[in-house]
């Protein structure tokens, strides 16, 4: 598969230098420690095209990998060695390729037995940046689709936004795409973004005029990918009921699970949904304990599921226990694509 990718080269000539600085297996004088909660992905390192045999896995940890540098070293051809008074790293090549260098990096209390070497790490808008720079183009269509991205984080996952800006939802362009392979274009986007913020990630698509052409979702924990919505001429009010019956029957996230069955009716100027519960009253803990802001997503979710398929209508949504009594109302704003709570029952 192929993308348009630019602005690699200084990534990796950052990530080569910042190898250099951290790390190697010395024993070490007073430091301190800490328990962290680190992520394994079978990650492997290349230098020049060539893998480097690693003696210590390289892991994930706040949004960064850490690779020994006493792995990269030796590749390189250089010696180490730690001064415990200083607290200093040193590098000295052997020869070739670096010709009568030496590196040293001051080096702060160290946090394991072996430290690693953080070669990269990013937050939201680094991501942002990233994917606006090396996935602007999909290009495996009869026509090339641009993109300009946006990601939010909300409380459970990440947003990820993906703006077309040349073409519309009715186009030959979107129609014509290769669909397997543009899921694999999201996909490897869905999971870089999974596995730096370790969260799930909700993939919506659009066209140039913000309408909605596609969904996915991430799972991070399962390392799953699924199709939630694309575009297609036939869907109407029927099909989307029937998918919300599918895809929301449970809300997952609050210490009992809340179950529902979805009523849909179409008016003139706005789609009204009736979200009924199944297994709780308002008064009952299980409502109570739910996750407000978790709560509000995934009926933000189910909003803009509806305005994916009828996309120039409000969204009206009401939330009622297993006794129909109302326990919330929610509203989605066609002109503004803005979701709003407008009412929740509390004792």
């Amino acid at each position: 598969m192929k993308f348009e990718r630019k602005g690699i080269k200084r990534k990796i000539i950052v990530t080569l230098i910042l190898i250099f600085l951290m790390g190697c297996s010395f024993s070490f004088g007073v430091g301190y420690s800490k328990q962290i909660t680190a992520w394994f992905y079978n990650i492997q390192l290349k230098i020049n095209g060539s893998y480097v045999k690693l003696t210590k896995e390289p892991f994930v940890y706040d949004g960064y990998i850490y690779v020994s540098i006493e792995d990269v070293s030796n590749y390189l051809g250089f010696d180490t060695s730690w001064d415990d008074n200083e607290k200093t790293i040193s590098l000295v090549n052997k020869g070739f390729p670096y010709n009568n260098t030496n590196y040293s990096y001051q080096y702060n209390a160290p946090s394991y037995n072996y430290p690693y070497v953080i070669i990269n790490g990013k937050n939201i808008k680094d991501m942002e940046n990233e994917l606006n720079t090396d996935y602007e183009n999909y290009t495996e269509g009869k026509e090339d689709l641009e993109f300009e991205y946006d990601l939010t984080e909300k409380s459970s996952y990440i947003k990820l936004t993906m703006e077309g800006q040349n073409f519309k939802k009715y186009s030959t362009e979107w129609k014509k795409r290769n669909e397997d392979d543009f899921e694999n274009f999201v996909e490897d986007i869905a999971e870089m973004i999974a596995h730096q913020f370790n969260k799930d990630v909700n993939v919506y698509v659009n066209d140039k005029n913000s309408k909605s052409v596609a969904k996915y979702e991430y799972d991070e924990n399962k390392s799953k990918f699924s199709v939630k919505y694309e575009y297609d001429d036939d869907m109407d009010i029927d099909d989307i009921e029937d998918k919300l019956n599918d895809d929301y029957k449970e809300y997952t996230q609050g210490s009992s699970d809340l179950e529902f069955k979805y009523d849909l009716k179409e008016y003139t100027s706005y789609v009204k949904v009736d979200m009924e519960g199944q297994n709780f009253d308002k008064k009952s803990s299980k409502w109570d304990d739910r996750d407000d802001s978790d709560f509000r997503d995934f009926v933000e979710d189910i909003a803009e599921e509806i305005y994916e398929v009828i996309d120039d209508k409000n969204v009206k949504i009401k939330v009622l226990d297993d006794d129909k009594e109302r326990v919330a109302e929610y509203r989605y704003d066609e002109d503004d694509e803005e979701f709003e709570k407008v009412y929740e029952y509390d004792d």
